[in-house]
C-alpha cells in the first residue's frame, strides 16, 4: 500500500507510522515528535489523507445478502452499572456477503428511528438482511426486506 505513493521523500516506514498516528487522531505536533519529522510534513500528510478520503466515491447501495450490526466503542468505566453505553460511541455497520464490501458510520444512537432510515438508504429493498435479535430490526420485513 505504501510503496506506490509518489513524490515524497518520506520513507514507507515513517509514512506507515504517520498514517497510524492519523488514525488515532494524534495532534501533528505530537506525531512529528514521535516519528522525528517536521510538524509541517505531518500537517501536509494529514491534509493529503483527508483530501483522498473525501475524493472516494460513495458506495452503491448493497443488495443480495447483507449483514448488519451495531456496537459501542470506547472504554467502559467500571463504576457505571449496566451496559455502560452512556459514554461510548455507537457505530452501525453492514457487510455485503457477495462482494465483502463493508460500510460503517458513527450514528446518533442505536434505536429504530436512527437505524432503519440508514438501512433503507444503504440497502436495496428485497435484499436479505441478517442481524442479531436487536429490537430495532424487528420490522424490516414490513419495509420490503427479507429478514
Amino acid at each position: 500500500m505504501y510503496a506506490h505513493i509518489k513524490h515524497t521523500n518520506l520513507g514507507w516506514y515513517k509514512l506507515k507510522l504517520l498514517i497510524d498516528e492519523w488514525v488515532y487522531q494524534t495532534p501533528a505536533r505530537v506525531c512529528a515528535r514521535k516519528i522525528h519529522v517536521h510538524r509541517n510534513t505531518v500537517n501536509f500528510w494529514y491534509e493529503r489523507i483527508r483530501r483522498h478520503i473525501l475524493a472516494l466515491p460513495e458506495l452503491e447501495p448493497f443488495s443480495g445478502e447483507v449483514e448488519v450490526d451495531e456496537s459501542y466503542f470506547g472504554m467502559k468505566r467500571p463504576w457505571i452499572k449496566g451496559t455502560g453505553t452512556a459514554d461510548r460511541v455507537p457505530i452501525f455497520g453492514m457487510r455485503e456477503r457477495r462482494s465483502g464490501l463493508v460500510w460503517a458510520r458513527v450514528v446518533a444512537g442505536t434505536n429504530h428511528q436512527v437505524l432503519v432510515p440508514v438501512i433503507q438508504d444503504r440497502i436495496v429493498p428485497g435484499s436479505t438482511i441478517y442481524s442479531d435479535g436487536f429490537g430495532a430490526y424487528a420490522h424490516l420485513d414490513e419495509l420490503g426486506f427479507r429478514h
